[in-house]
């Protein structure tokens, strides 16, 4: 059986705000020991430097529940490399 959630989401662009709930999101994904690419929690200020680094061609979008303000997930695109212009059609993908 699958559980379905029914909520009203806002989706919007990161701002660094949102680190503290980004955080929050995945470092209960680490913790479960769920699969996932980091293998220690993150800190708050580690993803506030992510956050105002983010590459400008980069899209990371977060999930607010509309009912109490929470952000409940985000998605992230990036370029995989930028040293060189072979890689432009390459990204990295996050979705928590």
């Amino acid at each position: 059986m699958i559980a379905v959630l029914e909520t009203d989401l806002l989706i919007r662009g990161v701002n660094r705000k949102d680190a503290a709930g980004v955080v929050a999101v995945l470092n209960s994904i680490i913790a479960a020991g769920e699969p996932v690419a980091f293998d220690e929690p993150l800190s708050v200020e580690a993803e506030c430097a992510y956050i105002n680094g983010f590459p400008e061609r980069g899209v990371f979008l977060v999930a607010i529940d509309a009912g109490d303000g929470r952000l409940v997930g985000w998605q992230s695109t990036e370029p995989f490399a930028t040293y060189t212009y072979a890689f432009d059609h390459v990204g990295v993908i996050g979705t928590y």
